[in-house]
C-alpha cells in the first residue's frame, strides 16, 4: 500500500473511532446516520430515556402502532453495533416467539441492509435462531 492509501485509512480509522464514541452516547444520531431513519419527538425521548436515564428500567406503556417494536429493534442493533463486541447484551422478550421472530428479527434484517445502503456494516450476521453471531478470534 501506498503512503496516500495508508493515510486514507489512518482517517478513515480515526472519523470511525470518532464516530462511535459519538454513537455510544447518541442513539438519535446512530439511528438518523447509520440507518437513515427519524422518528417523532416523543419517540426519540423514550429511547433516550430507556438507554441513557437515571433509571436502570424504563416502562413503556402498550399501545399499538406507535413504533415501539420497530425502535426496539432499533436500539437493539445500536447496542450491537456503537459498542465493541462482548460489551452489550440484549434479552428480547414477546407472547410469543414468532412474534419475536417475525417482528423485531424481521426489522432488525431490514436494519442490517438499510445500513449497508448508507455505507455502514453492521457487525456480525443474524441466523435464523434468532441470534447475532460474530466471529472471535481463535
Amino acid at each position: 500500500m501506498n503512503l496516500v492509501g495508508l493515510a486514507a485509512e489512518a482517517a478513515g480509522e480515526m472519523r470511525n473511532r470518532r464516530l462511535q464514541a459519538l454513537y455510544q452516547t447518541d442513539f438519535i444520531a446512530w439511528q438518523n446516520d447509520v440507518l437513515g431513519l427519524r422518528t417523532y419527538k416523543r419517540m426519540e425521548e423514550i429511547c433516550t430515556e430507556a438507554l441513557f436515564g437515571d433509571k436502570t428500567r424504563t416502562a413503556i406503556k402498550s399501545s399499538n402502532g406507535v413504533s415501539k417494536t420497530f425502535q426496539i429493534a432499533a436500539m437493539i442493533q445500536w447496542a450491537g453495533s456503537a459498542f465493541d463486541v462482548g460489551e452489550t447484551l440484549s434479552i428480547v422478550t414477546a407472547p410469543s416467539q414468532d412474534q419475536v421472530k417475525r417482528a423485531i428479527w424481521g426489522y432488525m434484517k431490514n436494519f442490517r441492509t438499510r445500513a449497508a445502503d448508507n455505507g455502514f456494516i453492521l457487525p456480525g450476521w443474524l441466523d435464523e435462531s434468532m441470534g447475532w453471531k460474530t466471529k472471535t478470534a481463535d
